[in-house]
């Protein structure tokens, strides 16, 4: 995975993006600027909370990918982190492959959700 979406880990942010509004993965260097959706439901088989991420087409195959080589790591090395600003928002561990062009989280509760996602667009 290489190209001009790709930085170091760390990095404060990609070249040409500001900071305060990318959000990007640590480990791998996958950049996402946008997406589809952001929707906050109720898992209907484990009746928990979860933020559903839902990605552009153009990142499915990518966003596999990244999964794919996380579910092999041992934890922490397994962690899927999103940074805003030079913030850690969320960091979760990546137990199973991600369908495509999709991503939960898991999450305590609705309010829980909101405040994720309120971090992640900016107000």
């Amino acid at each position: 995975m290489t190209g001009p979406e790709q930085f170091e880990p760390g990095a404060s942010a990609p070249p040409g993006q500001t900071a305060a509004r990318c959000i990007y993965v640590t480990a791998i260097g996958m950049t996402v600027t946008s997406v589809k959706a952001l929707t906050i439901a109720i898992n209907r088989d484990s009746n928990t909370w979860q933020l559903r991420i839902r990605f552009a087409p153009g990142l499915a195959a990518r966003l596999a990918a990244l999964s794919e080589k996380l579910i092999h790591k041992p934890a922490p090395h397994n962690q899927l982190a999103f940074i805003v600003a030079g913030h850690v928002i969320t960091a979760q561990l990546v137990v199973a492959k991600f369908t495509p062009g999709n991503l939960a989280i898991g999450i305590s509760t609705s309010a829980a959700g909101e405040h994720i996602v309120r971090q992640l667009v900016g107000p």
